[in-house]
């Protein structure tokens, strides 16, 4: 009957998550005939443990080379700033694993979705060169007291690559967290991104894994 309903509406699949140590979970959807296509390993961070003197090279590398850091705060809420900060953000989320393709949304709808009540503009790094974005990531609290923070994208524009552009961006994030009281960074990569090696070199460790199944509606 859900198939029928399905099919009748143009849907061809359906999508679930569950993690690795949920394994009545994964059997009750495997049995349904769903198909795990895609792993991100949960990886977190004791910010009690990170030490910001052992990094502080990828910061004085990246600066060397032209790059300025700065966070969405301190660029402003103008238009440009927010229409520039779109065209990164999509530019960089075609290189994100995914079992499907993204779709662009409008810019005011991209807007609203980030401009939520627990948006703070100071999580939200960047990586300039002269007047062009060159790369971010973005951080988020996860809890009014600000001790649980979660990360959003990192990435780097294509010609920027391999000289240390992202983990001077993760380093930055981690001290301005640390400094600000938080205790712990969750974040979660698909297990072949090299976002997920560059967690693990700043110290992460894995805690499980999000599963990404799906089921054809045939």
């Amino acid at each position: 009957f859900l198939m029928g309903r399905l099919q009748q509406r143009g849907y061809d699949h359906l999508i679930s998550y569950t993690r690795t140590d949920k394994s009545h979970r994964i059997e009750a959807l495997e049995r349904l005939g769903f198909v795990c296509l895609q792993k991100n390993p949960d990886v977190r961070l004791d910010l009690e443990q990170f030490d910001p003197s052992l990094w502080t090279e990828s910061l004085t590398r990246v600066a060397d080379l032209g790059f300025r850091l700065v966070t969405l705060e301190e660029l402003g809420d103008s238009e440009d700033v927010w229409r520039a900060y779109y065209d990164l953000d999509w530019e960089l989320m075609q290189d994100v694993p995914y079992t499907d393709s993204f779709t662009k949304r409008p810019f005011e709808v991209w807007v609203d979705q980030i401009k939520t009540p627990q948006f703070d503009p100071s999580l939200f790094h960047f990586a300039l060169r002269g007047d062009e974005w060159v790369g971010m990531t973005e951080c988020y609290w996860s809890g009014a007291d600000h001790v649980i923070a979660g990360t959003g994208l990192t990435g780097v524009r294509r010609p920027h690559r391999r000289v240390g552009v992202a983990t001077a961006l993760k380093v930055k994030a981690l001290c301005d967290l640390k400094r600000r009281g938080a205790k712990l960074i969750r974040s979660d990569n698909e297990e072949s991104n090299p976002m997920l090696d560059l967690n693990y070199r700043l110290g992460f460790r894995s805690t499980g894994a999000w599963l990404h199944y799906e089921l054809k509606v045939e």
